[in-house]
């Protein structure tokens, strides 16, 4: 498959580019010849939409057809066209729209940007340079087709990372209330699941999305890649990497995607489901129930504050050292905050991070870490040498499952909440235009 990569690094690593074209070589010759000369022009002066002051002809979507039924295995016969016009149209007027919302920013593609997708294009799928225009050239598709794709979609992400990342904001405190939800998820079942999603916008388009996501099941059950339709036509960021949400633990998802999960054998999809925000079609890709490995199995990254106690040391000099290091814990909201609170105190190592098995630490202390929360300091624990603090910054294994670290969850939470706002933007875009559709 071909992915397109980020053309530039946005704010918070958002919405990786991607576009699949799967399995062309398999449909060289499936794909039928360009039409007589008279027909073509034909195509071209009919129209099939009006997106504000801009047309969208026939020939413009007989050709963006063409080049979704060389990505998803479907079989290039004038049914299949007929199924896809729809829901290809549809994406084309968000394209459109998009492209058009980046003009009036002033938000520009250039060579440069084109060139370098192209490159990352082929580069990932082991092409030689220019082998993609061969490709193209072979399976009887514009090259033009798949630039003005790739354009409106770099465009739209530098959009999105300039207008609205700056809206996108989290504390430390969030990022530590997800690491405790994981935790507590941990010993859960899980199911993998992918998708691909289809935004209602208006009841009036209640039909419509219902009738696409009905059409899109029948092909991935004629043996359509589902990867492949996602990817052209989801509306979730999944879309970039095939509509792979990954594990997800039961009990996380809407209640009536849940329903429809539990339902599915592995390998299966579903019907249409709907929720408040459109329908979506699930595959369950795989299950695993909650896994039960040692606890002190589980490898950490610990950080310790000593405060060392003078060797003659009295009942209230030890009292004043707990009181002491009770009086630094609400400082200490976080890994950075413990290594700065350590620094300032002058303590033996700065609070410095060691990987350790929690069965490696020292057995009185063992408990302690294996219970600790992440992010969150210990009571002052009475040592020999004086007093203890401690956070746990990672845990990693133990329950079979890895919890991601504090910048991964820092960007998936940047990238869900971009998401969101994306999603609206673009429903603002739809409601405010002018469509004109005539196919």
């Amino acid at each position: 498959m071909i992915d397109i990569k980020r053309t530039e690094r946005l704010p918070a690593r958002i919405f990786p580019l991607s576009l699949s074209i799967c399995g062309l070589l398999t449909l060289f010759a499936a794909l039928s010849v360009f039409a007589s000369p008279p027909a073509i022009a034909q195509d071209v002066q009919r129209i099939a939409a009006v997106v504000n002051d801009e047309v969208i002809s026939h020939f413009d979507l007989t050709n963006r057809i063409r080049l979704v039924i060389s990505t998803t295995n479907l079989p290039n016969r004038p049914e299949t066209h007929r199924r896809l016009a729809s829901q290809v149209l549809r994406t084309m007027i968000d394209e459109h729209l998009q492209m058009q919302e980046a003009k009036r920013l002033s938000v520009r593609v250039s060579k440069r940007d084109l060139k370098r997708t192209v490159e990352n294009l082929e580069r990932r799928n082991n092409m030689k340079p220019g082998q993609l225009d061969i490709f193209l050239a072979n399976a009887k598709i514009e090259k033009s087709v798949l630039m003005a794709q790739l354009r409106s979609r770099i465009a739209w992400l530098k959009l999105i990372g300039r207008r609205l990342a700056r809206q996108v904001g989290f504390g430390e405190e969030e990022i530590n209330d997800e690491l405790r939800r994981l935790e507590a998820l941990r010993s859960k079942p899980h199911n993998r699941v992918a998708e691909i999603f289809l935004s209602v916008d208006s009841p009036d388009q209640e039909r419509e999305v219902r009738q696409s996501a009905a059409r899109l099941i029948q092909q991935i059950r004629s043996g359509a890649r589902f990867s492949a339709l996602a990817r052209e036509f989801s509306q979730s960021t999944s879309a970039a990497v095939g509509g792979d949400i990954g594990w997800i633990a039961i009990g996380e998802l809407d209640q009536t995607i849940e329903r429809a999960l539990a339902n599915l054998q592995i390998g299966q999809i579903s019907d249409p489901v709907r929720t408040l925000s459109g329908y979506h079609i699930l595959l369950l890709r795989g299950r695993r129930h909650g896994e039960s490995a040692a606890a002190d199995d589980a490898v950490v990254e610990l950080r310790q504050i000593l405060i060392p106690r003078p060797a003659r040391a009295t009942a209230d000099d030890r009292k004043a050292l707990v009181a002491f290091a009770q009086e630094l814990a609400p400082s200490m909201n976080n890994c950075g905050d413990f290594e700065e609170v350590a620094k300032s105190i002058g303590a033996k190592g700065g609070g410095r991070a060691n990987r350790v098995k929690v069965n490696q630490v020292q057995e009185e202390l063992r408990g302690i870490v294996r219970s600790l929360e992440i992010g969150k300091p210990s009571s002052p624990i009475e040592v020999p040498q004086g007093i203890l603090l401690m956070m746990v910054c990672s845990r990693t294994g133990g329950s079979g499952v890895t919890l991601p670290d504090r910048e991964t969850i820092a960007d998936r939470l940047t990238k869900a909440r971009l998401d969101l706002l994306a999603q609206r933007y673009l429903r603002d875009l739809r409601r405010s235009a002018y469509l004109d559709i005539r196919q």
